[in-house]
């Protein structure tokens, strides 16, 4: 049963916000493509930046963490690499 107690209690700009998990993917998707595409032409830290929104889009998909992890090895930090690259493979990137 639906609680609209509970849903009259969220300011309406929380409600504005609510997406369905296919549209989160679908915006994490967006976001990572951008990323990929940033980075390949030579402009990592946009590259970083859209990937790490894509992270916050949907937090559950492991993708972006690797291609994350893919910029940092090829810029040389390696801690940082093994970190992205460990979370993505935590949530299944590789699967």
């Amino acid at each position: 049963m639906f609680n609209w107690l509970r849903l009259k209690s969220k300011p309406m700009s929380n409600l504005m916000d609510m997406k369905y998990p296919e549209e989160r993917r679908r915006d994490a998707k967006l976001l990572n493509d951008e990323g990929i595409r940033l980075a390949n032409n030579g402009n990592r830290e946009a590259g970083k930046q859209k990937l790490l929104a894509a992270i916050r889009e949907d937090p559950t998909w492991g993708v972006p963490w690797n291609n994350l992890g893919v910029i940092y090895r090829d810029e040389g930090d390696n801690a940082e690499a093994l970190r992205c690259l460990r979370k993505a493979m935590e949530l299944g990137a590789f699967s």
